[in-house]
């Protein structure tokens, strides 16, 4: 599952990290972010939270 969200992260070019059982991401904008949050809902089912250009995803 990290692995698909990995790629998701990427395809929205954006990069990220994991820590503390939850994958921290970082964007050029906002809009990039939630674009990436819903493609990571939708698909893993997992839950984000988006704080401007910045998205953390919960493993």
């Amino acid at each position: 599952m990290k692995e698909v969200i990995a790629q998701l992260i990427h395809t929205c070019r954006g990069y990220g990290y994991e820590t503390a059982g939850m994958i921290i991401c970082f964007f050029d904008d906002a809009q990039q972010a939630q674009r990436c949050a819903l493609l990571i809902r939708s698909r893993s089912g997992r839950p984000t939270e988006v704080y401007g250009s910045q998205l953390s995803v919960f493993l």
